[in-house]
């Protein structure tokens, strides 16, 4: 068996071991980072989509506004036009 010398020692001693297991924890906290990484990404996404939403939100909240007071305008009309209607009744009633 061949052996690889590392440090003056050979691959089961100390120092070879703490190299590999530095190396594992490295790319441990790679993963993680990629992982933190990608989870700041969703977030952005969310909050953008959640902000997309609010201005819709705030769009359809405005086109209801702008319907109740068309639909008001039409309420007073219509109280115009019967109230008109009511007098020429009148007139009309009274001269017969």
């Amino acid at each position: 068996m061949n052996k690889v010398w590392l440090f003056g020692k050979t691959r089961g001693c100390f120092p070879f071991r703490l190299g590999v297991n530095i190396e594992k924890t490295a790319d441990k906290m790679l993963r993680i980072a990629d992982n933190i990484e990608k989870t700041a990404d969703k977030m952005a996404r969310i909050a953008d989509n959640i902000e997309k939403t609010a201005d819709k939100m705030a769009r359809i909240a405005d086109n209801i506004e702008k319907t109740a007071d068309k639909m008001l305008r039409i309420a007073d009309n219509n109280m115009k036009i019967a109230d008109k209607i009511s007098r020429t009744a009148d007139s009309f009633m009274s001269r017969y």
